[in-house]
């Protein structure tokens, strides 16, 4: 389940992750979010991608391509999963 949850303070995180039992795979060291927004210069994580079962993380990164910078005021988030 991915999307903009524009939860700045990540209040949104601890329902998902404890409540529902998902991961968060835009979670970055020191507790931040992947920066996505604004899309011309990142400096928060809003956008988020939270997934359960069978799957693992294998990267996650934001497109920072300059038609995604103008194309919404989000970078768009590519995450892979491999099927485990």
């Amino acid at each position: 389940m991915g999307g903009d949850f524009n939860d700045w303070r990540s209040l949104l995180r601890p329902i998902f992750t404890e409540v529902f039992g998902f991961r968060c795979a835009t979670d970055r060291k020191g507790g931040w979010a992947l920066r996505t927004y604004p899309s011309f210069s990142p400096q928060g994580g809003l956008d988020r991608i939270y997934y359960r079962g069978p799957f693992e993380l294998t990267s996650i990164r934001s497109c920072r391509l300059q038609v995604s910078r103008v194309a919404s005021d989000h970078l768009p988030v590519i995450a892979e999963f491999q099927l485990t």
